[in-house]
């Protein structure tokens, strides 16, 4: 738990910090994987949806490469983010 806070306070960061705005954080849970990933059988799912210029986004895939912890990650483009469901 402290070390999946310390990545999203970590992502929201640099987020803030290159002109963009996270616009929610939905913490899915700690999941099975549907195959096994550097030997790991289930990891911790986060969906967030954020707003952020093209440039910036190439910067966080490289960040997510970088980090260790993350097993894996997918960036989408919306043309308009709808909001959250609750």
């Amino acid at each position: 738990e402290a070390r999946l806070e310390a990545i999203n306070s970590r992502i929201a960061e640099f987020i803030t910090g290159n002109g963009g705005e996270v616009l929610s954080t939905r913490n899915w849970g700690h999941r099975r994987l549907s195959f096994p990933i550097r030997k790991q059988t289930s990891g911790t799912y986060v969906l967030s949806r954020l707003r952020l210029s093209a440039h910036a986004v190439e910067e966080l895939q490289r960040l997510f490469r970088l980090n260790e912890d993350v097993l894996r990650f997918l960036v989408v483009r919306a043309e308009e983010v709808p909001a959250p469901a609750q």
